[in-house]
C-alpha cells in the first residue's frame, strides 16, 4: 500500500497529459501510486498514459465511459489504496518536493517529538529528506526499539537547511540565517519534547556549553518544551563505543514519553470529573 495515492482524472488532455505525468512520477517522495482514470478520451491521451504505465508499475489506469470529471474522480477513489488522497488535474504539474513537503505537514500534526540534527550531508542533500544516508538507517533502528516512526508521529529537521561545504560544522552565523525556520516549525509542530542529535543542535538549542558525553540522556525544561541532547548517529557510526548510551538515551526518551502521557490522560480524567461534579451540583440546585 502507497502512502499517497495521486488521482488523475483526464478528459482530451493529449497536449498536456505527459508534463503532468512527468511531474508527478518525478517527485522526490516515492511512495505513491497514481489512478489515471481515462473519462472517455477521444484524442491521443489514452495512448500517452499507457506508454507511462508501461515504464512505471506505480501507474493503474482505469479507462471509462465519459461520465464527467466528478464521476471520474469518485472511480479513482474507489481504485485507491493511499493513507493519504492527492488530486490532480491532468493539465497541472506538480513542483518536484510537493509531495514531500505536504507529507512532512502531515506527519508533523501527530509529532510530539521533534528530532534536530545539525544540517543535511550529501545523500539529504541529493534526496531532500534529512537522515537517510547509514546515519539515517541506525537512527530508525533506535526509533523502532521505542516505538517511534518518522512516518508516523515524529518529525526531523536540521539547525541549517543547506548541506555546509566538505561537509564541515555550520558556521555560527550560518545557524543565525536558519534559526528562524526552526522556530517557525518548532510552532507548527509544537512538539512536547525535542531531542538534539548531536553537538551543534544541542549548544544552539540548550545551552552553548552543552557536552554530548557528559550530558547526553538528561532533560532540561525551556518554556513548555523538554529538551534532551543525544549522540549525532554519524557519530556513533564513527566510534561504535557510544552506541549502549545512545541507546539507553532512547530508552530515556521513551519512558519520559510515557510519563507524559499518563500525566495527560490523569489530567484529563480530573477535568471530567470537575465537569460531573458541576453538573451535579447544577441539577440540585434546581
Amino acid at each position: 500500500m502507497a502512502e499517497i495515492s495521486v488521482i488523475i482524472p483526464v478528459y482530451n488532455k493529449e497536449k498536456y497529459i505527459e508534463a503532468s505525468l512527468r511531474s508527478v512520477l518525478d517527485q522526490s517522495f516515492r511512495d505513491i501510486e497514481v489512478i489515471i482514470v481515462n473519462d472517455g478520451s477521444t484524442d491521443g491521451s489514452l495512448e500517452i498514459i499507457h506508454r507511462f504505465s508501461e515504464a512505471d508499475t506505480r501507474i493503474r489506469v482505469f479507462d471509462v465511459p465519459n461520465g464527467g470529471v466528478s464521476s471520474a474522480r469518485n472511480i479513482g477513489l474507489e481504485h485507491a489504496t493511499g493513507n493519504w488522497i492527492q488530486f490532480l488535474d491532468a493539465d497541472d504539474i506538480l513542483e518536484s518536493d510537493y509531495l514531500q513537503s505536504a507529507i512532512q505537514i502531515l506527519n508533523a500534526e501527530n509529532a510530539d517529538i521533534l528530532f534536530v540534527g545539525e544540517g543535511p550531508g550529501e545523500n539529504e542533500d541529493l534526496q531532500g529528506e534529512p537522515f537517510v544516508g547509514k546515519a539515517g538507517q541506525l537512527l530508525d533502528k533506535y526509533l523502532n526499539v521505542i516505538d517511534l516512526d518518522r512516518k508516523k508521529n515524529i518529525y526531523i529537521a536540521n539547525i541549517v537547511k543547506c548541506r555546509p561545504p566538505q561537509n564541515r560544522d555550520p558556521k555560527p552565523e550560518e545557524q543565525e540565517v536558519c534559526i528562524e525556520w526552526l522556530r517557525n516549525q518548532t510552532r507548527l509542530i509544537k512538539p512536547k519534547i525535542i531531542v538534539c542529535l548531536g553537538r551543534i543542535a544541542a549548544q544552539k538549542l540548550i545551552s552553548e556549553d552543552f557536552r554530548v558525553t557528559k550530558q547526553h540522556g538528561e532533560f532540561f525544561q525551556k518554556g513548555n518544551i523538554l529538551f534532551m541532547g543525544t549522540f549525532h548517529p554519524a557519530a556513533l557510526l564513527r566510534n561504535p563505543l557510544n552506541k549502549p548510551d545512545a541507546l539507553s538515551d532512547f530508552q530515556k526518551l521513551r519512558d519520559k514519553i510515557n510519563e507524559l502521557e499518563e500525566n495527560a490522560k490523569k489530567a484529563a480524567s480530573e477535568d471530567t470529573e470537575e465537569i460531573k461534579k458541576e453538573l451535579d451540583d447544577l441539577r440540585k440546585s434546581q
